[in-house]
């Protein structure tokens, strides 16, 4: 009897603290905090124009979220767990003002850079080096196009070397939520043909933008207006200026396309030593709304797509390694393939395109981390069997990429696009799952989402702790020229009325909304509780038995 009274009693002291650690985390969540900004938003136009409604006394215990600009006056974003609504003064306004984040930068201000030649002149057909690189996005660029175009770098390489970058944006209000589609070439020093690619797409887009008289122009202006086009020419431009020749690796020797975080090997940013460029290239690319991307290099001509590595983290080839967005991906590979003038004749890929493992594993690559880690779909596209062509070829591989260039950029256009609001048109952090997909994506802070899909029908699923969830059947047509729109409003879940609770997966959230890591530290706590329970009543017994 005193044995079963024992063990009871300290089953019952080890639940009582699970129980009170897993409450106290729980309520430490998400549930008490309070966002604080937006009441009304009106989506006209695929525009969120703000009217914040800023009450209150203190801004005790708040979180500031970030800022929102609206007709040139500045918001910020504030998520309290004070009872109270937030009165944000104008001193802290001010403050703010002073660091000009947008709600897509992350905390390290990329460089704006003026112009300081008038030189009006295109590019020619040659091989660029890094000061004449410079002097034409830096002159040229800036002085045809300066109402739509900013030079900004991502850092310096190790040698001091600016990773430039162009930003065509033709928004006048930079809070205004859209999409960025990104260009990266040169990240391999000795692959040259991307690099001098870009420069002609760059002077492309900026000669073109609100023309009406070609069909390229008529594309180019629709493609601008829809989203922010990032172009970086050169990712590693000490391993192009290398002496006596470019060279494949950086200044310190390390290949670029081998030293992100990779899900197969050294997932996690510490885990090796990022090179520099690598680590200026991760903020950079979380510094702005991506949704599609490629990379440009040289070496082959094909359209390569993930998965590059696999669970066996081995060198080789001839293993298929299928990602999620399998069939996105082979729709993507395939529009710039076929619009390419050789590309899609290949004798060594069927159709130009290859999944990269199928054609040689390799792992801490750029494509796989922007797909991974961040959502982004990526190509790597190798554009010339030879790396370092002579400059009187630069022409035809120009001509050769330029529709492909264009159609790949367009493809931001197929699948699904909206908002993710609360009835109150407040943003709203959901996930969105599209079924058999294993690849959830989440909104970005305005609440604006784009989810590439390739043709088909789907189910979308929207979840959000404390909200009913949603389901939505799509359908993504052939040859789709715009995304198929959805205003998604979630309603908040009414704890009095069960028959609002759709699904067991939103009764878990409603009333068993603990997180895995609470329900660790409850059990650890529980199993620290018993052995101080076993100690305690161990050293009273061996007391009374001692003075016995």
């Amino acid at each position: 009897f005193k044995k079963k009274m024992f063990k009871t009693t300290l089953c019952i002291i080890m639940l009582v603290g699970f129980l009170i650690t897993t409450s106290i985390l729980a309520n430490q969540g998400d549930d008490e905090i309070k966002p604080i900004l937006i009441e009304k938003t009106d989506f006209e136009n695929d525009r969120s124009l703000l009217e914040p409604v800023l009450k209150g006394s203190q801004l005790k215990q708040s979180l500031i979220k970030g800022e929102v600009k609206v007709e040139g006056v500045t918001y910020i974003r504030v998520e309290t767990k004070s009872e109270g609504i937030i009165d944000i003064v104008d001193d802290i306004l001010a403050k703010k003002e002073k660091s000009s984040k947008h709600l897509y930068t992350n905390e390290h201000p990329r460089r704006s850079i003026t112009t300081t030649n008038n030189n009006q002149a295109g590019p020619e057909f040659v091989h660029h080096n890094y000061v004449e690189l410079t002097n034409f996005l830096n002159g040229t660029v800036l002085s045809t196009c300066p109402s739509i175009a900013t030079l900004k770098t991502a850092g310096q390489s190790i040698n001091g070397r600016e990773l430039w970058y162009i930003k065509f944006s033709t928004r006048t209000d930079q809070s205004e939520p859209r999409p960025a589609f990104k260009y990266v070439g040169n990240m391999h020093g000795d692959e040259v043909v991307g690099r001098e690619v870009l420069i002609h797409f760059i002077y492309l887009l900026c000669t073109s933008y609100g023309k009406e008289g070609t069909d390229d122009e008529k594309r180019i202006t629709k493609l601008m207006n829809y989203a922010d086009i990032v172009i970086m020419p050169s990712m590693n431009p000490d391993g192009y200026e290398h002496q006596p020749y470019a060279v494949r690796p950086n200044a310190r020797g390390f290949d670029l396309n081998r030293n992100f975080p990779d899900q197969y090997k050294h997932p996690r940013v510490e885990d090796i030593v990022r090179e520099k460029e690598v680590k200026l290239m991760m903020d950079f690319i979380r510094s702005e709304p991506f949704i599609l991307s490629a990379n440009l290099h040289g070496g082959a001509l094909v359209a390569n797509y993930p998965y590059d590595g696999d669970s066996s983290g081995t060198e080789g080839s001839g293993t298929y390694s299928k990602c999620p967005d399998d069939a996105l991906f082979i729709h993507l590979a395939n529009s710039y393939a076929k619009n390419h003038l050789k590309m899609f004749k290949s004798s060594e890929f069927k159709g130009g395109i290859t999944n990269g493992a199928k054609w040689y594993r390799l792992y801490g690559g750029m494509q796989d981390w922007n797909y991974v880690y961040n959502s982004i779909p990526e190509l790597t596209l190798e554009l010339s069997n030879t790396k370092y062509p002579s400059a009187d070829t630069l022409q035809q591989f120009w001509l050769d990429n330029k529709n492909a260039l264009l159609t790949f950029a367009e493809q931001m256009y197929i699948g699904v696009k909206g908002y993710v609001v609360d009835t109150d048109y407040n943003a709203v952090p959901a996930t969105i799952h599209i079924d058999n997909i294993a690849h959830d994506i989440k909104p970005f802070p305005a609440g604006d989402f784009y989810r590439l899909l390739a043709p088909g029908t789907y189910t979308m699923d929207v979840t959000a702790r404390g909200y009913q969830s949603q389901k939505i059947t799509l359908t993504i047509p052939e040859n789709q020229q715009e995304p198929v729109i959805k205003m998604i409003i979630l309603k908040r879940l009414n704890l009095n009325n069960p028959t609002s609770l759709t699904s067991a997966k939103e009764f878990f959230y409603r009333y068993v909304h603990f997180d895995v890591t609470y329900i660790l530290i409850g059990v650890l706590s529980a199993i620290a509780l018993g052995i101080i329970a076993i100690t305690l009543v161990s050293c009273i017994c061996f007391y009374i038995q001692k003075n016995k």
